[in-house]
């Protein structure tokens, strides 16, 4: 057997050398130290309180926490509690705060205090713009333009309230989670919950906001902040041109939303529920007409297919105000439908001859933006959902540490700091690629597979001679005088430019007749009308302004030269419309998302103002260039680059002389006057005459951590074998 010996020593550890669990938070805070960044947090982070630390001293002891990676902040403070001088040291503070003395702090942070400081430390203490100005973060158009694009999710974290016994012998019960409130918790359990708004620029994987609500919460008024602070990240990116998305579930689907992108000089991509414009028989005629492209997607699900629906006015309810009472002003966005065979009878959406039919709404021009890439550009919204995982197992942000909810919220805050400072340092460390791979050019796409006809293309031919029969009989109808024609009618009558229809208020078409001869004086007249069925079921049949219940028409004079190609053009249109397959639902079975039409569906009563949408002057040149900036890998570089160093610090601190503890030691004591902030920064400020040596060892191949160590002064550096 072979001979194994053990050799006791008395020797204690080395008590200079930190533990690997908190050498990344210390190399973290040396980056900020010597960047200003901790001495602009100092100045701006303020937070009133009777005494004690400040806030870039809790903000220390948080950064070595959520490096460090553990899950309990009480245990992690317990094992840094020898190393709390070694840590704090060598960035010029005398310790870091206890567990308990950063409970105190967070239960003095006042609602809204800090939260207009959350661009400062996520992304100017981060250096964030020096990832942001990446060309591989952001998105590139149909013409090959940049833009940013923001992701704005509220998501929950649900509380579980337990019945508490209750007697003559005990108190009386109090709750910690006072502050949550009852809610939609969505898939989470709960009976109280809090609301997490998240902002993230989606291409870079920077976190760039954050607020914590009781239930629900403020979710217009976070999301108007949030756009806020869009705005002023993009002005730092394009000064001359703000080219920022605001990308945005279908909450955010409403005037108020809207309005506040188009305010802030933003664009927005959001869902829409009013599923009642597909029951209007202009649009149902628009759509059978329509070009549909497929959506290019992961192939892992339902294909979906795009369209332009056209531009669609919304109006916001009555009781809609903004802040100072006003009402909000109609808004007009372009609105994109999908369609997908899919027998899935969840999430959003409604089903119509078998398909499944989803709206989006977007302010973004139609031509570099063509339907199929801005709903791409939205279901890529999944992304936040992983990125808050990822930051959830990284920084373990999906606890509750405080539930006091501004406290909360500053962790959390700092929480998405240490994420972004591991992507913003591995990003350096790897370096800017220099060269990007070019946008690739659009090339003709072919419409997917169906059930019912794999060879689509000879599907849409219909389609499209309707749309060139519709066109030519516009364009000659473009000749008449319609303000004379439907002058006598509300504005809510339209007939947009190039169409050959009159659509009443409630989306029904009246269609043009072959021109005939009036009895009395012979002239040519162009009538247009609308079927007698379709006033039957309308709501307002009583109220119309057109005509009788059983002619409703309206007509007007044209000279005969007008009727002769008036004639021509309407048979042709006739004849196109013929060969247009009528969808049946005869055979179709029953539909299994009636609680989803309920809800989401917009009933007769709706009505819109509805401009379809105009063929495209040309054709898209590229294909839309998604970010291939890869976040996750850079802060696994970081990772790696953190955790490859040794770090020995030893402090020797003088103990201050002791003051007589019954004697103040001048006036403002006595009397217990507040503080000044500089006062209060003094608390834990290392004293003049302490001596810190820091002493790191590094392998070779770690330039990174060579470079910042060499920048720091006095630091002695070694190299590791």
């Amino acid at each position: 057997m072979p001979e194994i010996t053990v050799e006791v020593t008395p020797e204690g550890r080395n008590r200079s050398r930190l533990p690997d669990c908190f050498t990344p938070g210390a190399t973290l805070l040396q980056w900020l130290y010597q960047r200003g960044r901790l001495e602009e947090i100092r100045q701006t982070l303020r937070v009133q309180r009777q005494g004690g630390y400040c806030t870039v001293d809790v903000i220390a002891f948080l950064v070595t926490f959520f490096s460090a990676g553990g899950e309990s902040m009480r245990e992690c403070a317990e094992e840094m509690q020898p190393w709390r001088q070694q840590i704090a040291g060598p960035i010029g503070l005398k310790s870091l705060p206890h567990q308990s003395s950063v409970s105190r702090f967070c239960s003095a942070v006042r609602d809204g205090e800090l939260r207009s400081q959350w661009q400062r430390l996520l992304f100017d203490a981060c250096d964030g713009y020096s990832v942001l100005k990446q060309p591989s973060t952001g998105h590139c158009d149909a013409d090959g333009v940049r833009w940013d694009v923001f992701d704005f999710d509220p998501s929950t974290l649900a509380v579980r309230q337990r019945g508490l016994p209750s007697d003559s012998e005990t108190p009386e019960a109090q709750r910690r989670a006072a502050e949550t409130a009852p809610g939609y918790p969505g898939r989470h359990r709960g009976e109280t919950m809090l609301s997490r708004m998240l902002l993230r620029h989606s291409g870079s994987g920077l976190w760039l906001g954050v607020e914590v609500h009781p239930g629900n919460g403020d979710i217009r008024g976070a999301f108007e902040r949030s756009v806020q602070t869009t705005a002023s990240i993009c002005k730092q990116a394009t000064p001359s041109k703000l080219r920022g998305i605001v990308r945005c579930d279908g909450a955010h689907g409403h005037v108020p939303y809207i309005t506040a992108c188009q305010e802030a000089g933003l664009d927005i991509v959001t869902r829409i529920s009013h599923y009642g414009l597909f029951e209007r028989e202009d649009i149902q005629h628009h759509l059978a007409s329509a070009v549909w492209t497929p959506v290019s997607d992961s192939t892992s699900g339902p294909r979906r297919e795009a369209a332009e629906l056209g531009e669609v006015t919304l109006t916001p309810d009555k009781s809609t105000r903004r802040k100072d009472g006003k009402p909000y002003e109609p808004v007009k966005a372009r609105v994109i439908a999908t369609r997908a065979y899919t027998d899935n009878d969840k999430g959003a959406g409604i089903v119509l001859n078998g398909m499944l039919h989803e709206l989006f709404a977007t302010t973004l021009s139609p031509s570099p933006w063509p339907p199929e890439d801005v709903a791409t550009l939205y279901l890529a919204r999944s992304d936040i959902e992983n990125a808050i995982e990822q930051a959830h197992e990284l920084c373990n942000l999906g606890r509750i540490y405080s539930y006091h909810l501004p406290g909360q919220e500053f962790i959390t805050a700092v929480g998405l700091m240490v994420y972004n400072l591991q992507t913003t340092i591995g990003t350096q460390i790897a370096g800017s690629p220099e060269t990007v791979p070019e946008q690739s050019l659009r090339t003709s796409t072919n419409t997917p597979d169906t059930p019912d006809n794999a060879d689509i293309s000879n599907a849409m031919v219909p389609a499209i001679e309707l749309r060139k029969a519709e066109n030519k009989l516009g364009q000659l109808m473009d000749t008449l005088d319609w303000d004379a024609i439907t002058g006598p009618l509300q504005p809510a009558w339209q007939r947009p430019h190039g169409w050959p229809y009159l659509c009443c208020p409630r989306g029904n078409l009246l269609k043009p007749n072959r021109p005939g001869t009036h009895a009395s004086n012979k002239n040519p007249r162009l009538y247009l009308q609308i079927p007698h069925a379709k006033c039957n079921v309308c709501a307002a049949s009583d109220e119309c302004e057109v005509g009788s219940a059983s002619n409703r028409r309206i007509s007007t004079t044209v000279s005969p030269e007008f009727a002769e190609y008036a004639d021509a053009a309407v048979v042709e249109l006739r004849k196109a419309q013929n060969k247009v397959p009528k969808e049946t639902t005869e055979a179709e079975p029953k539909q299994t998302r009636p609680a989803i039409q309920q809800k989401n569906r917009q009933g007769k009563g709706f009505t819109a103002l509805w401009t379809p949408s105009a063929p495209p002057a040309q054709r898209p040149m590229f294909d839309m260039q998604v970010p291939l900036f890869l976040p996750a890998e850079a802060r696994k570089v970081a990772r790696c680059a953190l955790s490859r160093i040794e770090i020995f610090v030893t402090c020797d601190i003088p103990t201050p002389p002791n003051k007589p503890r019954l004697v103040a030691s001048d006036k403002k004591e006595k009397s217990k006057r507040r503080k000044s902030w500089s006062e209060r920064l003094r608390y834990n400020d290392l004293p003049n005459n302490a001596q810190v040596n820091l002493r790191v060892a590094i392998e070779p191949d770690n330039a990174w951590a060579m470079a910042l160590y060499q920048s720091g002064g006095q630091t002695q550096l070694e190299q590791a074998a």
